[in-house]
């Protein structure tokens, strides 16, 4: 009986040290999708020119406690997909962006549960 109990307990115990792995490998079904577009692209724009464009870059995800859990780039065409557990977080382009001030354009984002939801960002390139 002695040995049935320190095999529960031996188990019990290998269960909770795992328990962060086991929670870690659910599937995560939320998320968002979009564009992200920068401008203006030019100093005169000229009826029937485009004054934005795709966003090609690197961008940084930052949770409530403002720290970064992810980071992704977007495709030519300034399209992304990102799968991410539901709360708020805050979009900030990398610092080597083409863009003016990045680390001040920020864009806050809802992801709903089991949802994937679009969103199409803005950020000013600092053209006048």
């Amino acid at each position: 009986m002695k040995k049935i109990k320190i095999l529960l307990v031996v188990l019990l115990l290998l269960i909770l040290s795992n328990l962060d792995l086991i929670i870690s490998k659910q599937k995560i079904t939320s998320g968002i999708y979009g564009i992200v577009k920068r401008g203006p692209i030019k100093n005169i724009v000229r009826e029937r020119e485009p004054s934005e464009e795709p966003f090609v870059g690197r961008f940084n995800i930052v949770n409530k406690n403002k720290r970064v859990i992810h980071s992704f780039d977007t495709g030519i065409d300034g399209q992304f997909r990102i799968f991410l557990a539901e709360g708020e977080y805050t979009l900030i382009p990398d610092e080597t962006s083409p863009i003016s001030r990045p680390k001040f354009q920020k864009r806050n984002f809802t992801v709903k549960k089991d949802s994937l939801s679009y969103y199409e960002f803005f950020f000013e390139t600092g053209i006048i």
